[in-house]
């Protein structure tokens, strides 16, 4: 069945809930549009996959500044070979999480988190893919903040593992905790894309090995970390 259905009959009720997949792989042709309050479970990491197949689809998220969409939940699974602009991708999001997830070999980035705030990001890893691992970008429409990223991990990906963009005090208010990026093309953790993008950061136990760019790119231009 196509899982877009269950996502559309769950958008129509008041309340909200979880489309849960299978074991076992589940080729996708299409993006999955979601909502507010619809959430994404499968059944642990590499048992269930997400399989895009190399096509411009992936997990979408796109609420507005008006209403961003909230209570979100995905977990327990992987995602790969999309060649969406980015594998997961969340606009105008808030209060959510994002468990024991796996995005691997998309074409362009893993994931890519805009104008979203009260978030965690835990146990995730985002390897092998084209672009960035994780792309976290703030600016003046929607300031991205109040976050955390633990235990996650950056590996093998063709451009930065942590990518933090935004301009002035854009993105701030955040936390990282034993996260691990390494072999990436471009820097491991990268807060350098323009003057004060990161403000009041803190990174707590997290290496970077084996990039190709720094390890710690902070540059300087007034970033408080």
């Amino acid at each position: 069945e196509d899982p877009q259905l269950a996502i559309n009959e769950i958008n129509n009720t008041t309340t909200g809930g979880t489309v849960i997949f299978a074991k076992g792989t589940h080729t996708l042709t299409k993006n999955l549009i979601l909502y507010d309050k619809v959430s994404i479970e499968g059944q642990g990491r590499g048992v269930t996959i997400l399989e895009f197949g190399g096509l411009a689809a992936g997990i979408k998220y796109t609420g507005t500044l008006a209403t961003p969409f909230s209570n979100i939940k995905l977990s327990n699974f992987t995602i790969q070979n999309s060649n969406n602009t980015a594998g997961i991708d969340m606009d105008y999001v808030a209060n959510f999480l994002i468990e024991s997830v796996i995005i691997n070999s998309c074409d362009q980035k893993g994931l890519r988190i805009q104008h979203s705030q009260v978030f965690i990001i835990r146990d995730v890893i985002s390897q092998n893919n084209t672009g960035n691992g994780y792309e976290i970008v703030g600016d003046a429409t929607r300031t991205t903040a109040r976050f955390f990223i633990t235990n996650s991990y950056a590996d093998g990906n063709g451009g930065i593992g942590f990518a933090f963009l935004g301009g002035d005090n854009n993105l701030n208010y955040f936390t990282l905790i034993s996260c691990v990026s390494g072999t990436n093309t471009s820097d491991g953790y990268d807060f350098s894309a323009s003057s004060g993008t990161a403000h009041d950061a803190s990174l707590i136990e997290c290496i970077a090995a084996g990039n190709g760019g720094v390890g710690f790119d902070v540059g300087a231009n007034n970033q408080r970390l």
